[in-house]
């Protein structure tokens, strides 16, 4: 527990407020730049020879579930995800916490626990 509990709490606003402004950012994307091609004009025999092998229409007609999503679904499930993925990080040290409090003659020092937590070792 923190020393000033008022920090603690203010922290915790601000991290709240700072990740609502984060939803009014808005991302701008060039499609222009999306369809240029990656290989220069030196190469369309190679080119030539890959979409023989390879229909590429098809594949960008339908395109990938992801990408004929919503742009506003895309960024709510981004956030989702990184929210996610933020409070599986915070478990991360859960268990040598456990170990620290609960095992007698068990080491404070966190920096013993550290080849165990990104090995998987005991």
């Amino acid at each position: 527990m923190p020393s000033n509990p008022t920090l603690n709490y203010l922290g915790v606003i601000l991290s709240a407020v700072s990740g609502i402004f984060y939803l009014f950012v808005k991302t701008e994307s060039n499609r222009s730049d999306d369809r240029r091609p990656i290989l220069q004009n030196d190469s369309i025999n190679d080119i030539n020879e890959i979409t023989s092998v390879v229909n590429v229409e098809n594949i960008e007609a339908e395109g990938s579930f992801l990408q004929n999503l919503n742009p506003k679904v895309k960024r709510i499930g981004g956030i989702v995800c990184a929210c996610g993925s933020g409070v599986l990080f915070a478990f991360t040290f859960t268990p040598a916490l456990y170990v620290q409090d609960n095992y007698p003659g068990a080491s404070n020092n966190a920096l013993d626990y550290v080849f165990s937590l990104y090995t998987g070792k005991e």
